[in-house]
């Protein structure tokens, strides 16, 4: 008789741990479906969820199409929000985030056009033997180190990083200065290319200055030759365009 008593308690308890599982599975479903609704969204390439004030965003993995490409951007805005973070995960982890770097085993060039401000000194991203144009204003020494030396790196100035602390000679010999440039004005630099031997380029939003309306792109400082759209043949031939603004 006892024996039966203790086998209808066991098996009242594990009927009341089922019950218990079964409604906090519901619960964790039903609380994820709500964040993912609230804070994830996803464009053609990319996951992406919203900070918890909705005031920017991470880009936290590629979509199945992402995967597939093999040249990318990274934008500096996604929604009107600012993009200050590539890697981490779709914010609803339990316990410690594990924090998730991208991968994409096809890509041969990316643009870092975003300012990234949120970094992981910890992990690489699994990216390898790209081209990785690193257009960012800020944390530019950072940004590399998120990735593997094996990729090559183009910057605007490869000199300021001699002295990097963070990056060692591995790095160092990785790095080098675009050969594509465009100015909205004769020393500021807008944005910054390289020569790719897969003929792998993306043209520059127009660029926009009050009381302006933007001309083009132009060779010459005195915009006598208009640029026809074609590309460097070479890693040693240079490209310099300039913006023609005309007043509005």
């Amino acid at each position: 008789m006892r024996k039966k008593k203790i086998v209808a308690v066991a098996l009242t308890l594990l009927m009341v741990i089922g019950m218990v599982f079964s409604f906090c599975s519901c619960f964790l479903q039903t609380a994820y479906e709500k964040y993912k609704k609230e804070n994830l969204f996803e464009t053609e390439f990319f996951l992406c969820r919203y900070t918890e004030e909705h005031t920017e965003v991470t880009i936290y993995g590629f979509t199945e199409l992402g995967e597939k490409q093999e040249i990318l951007v990274i934008p500096q805005a996604l929604n009107g929000k600012p993009v200050t973070r590539i890697g981490g995960d779709d914010g609803f982890a339990i316990g410690p985030e594990p924090y998730l770097m991208l991968k994409n085993s096809n890509l041969k060039k990316m643009y870092i056009n975003a300012d990234i401000s949120h970094l992981n000194d910890d992990n690489k991203h699994e990216i390898l033997n790209a081209d990785i144009i690193v257009n960012s204003k800020i944390y530019e020494s950072d940004i590399i180190h998120q990735f593997h030396a094996e990729n090559t790196f183009y910057v605007k100035n490869e000199s300021s990083f001699q002295n990097s602390s963070l990056l060692k000679n591995d790095y160092l010999s990785s790095i080098h200065n675009a050969n594509i440039r465009y100015f909205i004005d004769s020393a500021t630099l807008y944005m910054i290319d390289n020569y790719s031997q897969y003929n792998y380029y993306v043209y520059p939003d127009a660029p926009s200055k009050e009381g302006y309306i933007f001309g083009g792109w132009y060779t010459d400082e005195d915009f006598n030759n208009k640029w026809d759209k074609s590309f460097p043949k070479s890693q040693e031939e240079e490209l310099n365009l300039y913006a023609k603004w005309i007043e509005a």
